[in-house]
């Protein structure tokens, strides 16, 4: 990651302005926790749906990529509820193919395959 970060230029800044961070990106990651309710055999998506709405209102172009547990079709649903044909992906191997690289907090044997384009702050190796 260092060499990456050293040989090339990037435009990389932190915000707590949500708008501000979704206005210029490319993809927009949602990673929030969705509960399971033994009770009703459901998912809270809320987080998630919430997160979503926020990202189309504020990016019309930005790829979502939705990296919490949700249940079949729920992507599909969130499609129809804003009315947009544009793609939200809830899966790792149609995010994998389409990046062109991919920072991560850790390695995973969920990046295998695409470590060419991976890039931690796993400096040892064992994380």
């Amino acid at each position: 990651m260092d060499q990456f970060i050293s040989n090339n230029k990037l435009k990389l800044r932190a915000t707590l302005d949500q708008d501000d961070a979704y206005r210029g990106a490319h993809f927009i990651i949602i990673a929030v926790p969705t509960d399971y309710d033994v009770e009703t055999s459901k998912f809270d998506t809320k987080a998630v749906d919430d997160a979503v709405a926020d990202a189309l209102s504020s990016n019309e172009n930005a790829l979502i990529v939705i990296k919490s547990t949700l249940p079949v079709g729920h992507t599909r649903f969130l499609q129809a509820k804003h009315g947009t044909d544009r793609e939200v992906i809830n899966e790792i191997h149609v995010f994998k193919s389409r990046a062109d690289i991919i920072v991560a907090n850790r390695n995973s044997h969920l990046l295998t395959g695409c470590q060419d384009k991976v890039f931690t702050r796993d400096v040892f190796g064992d994380n």
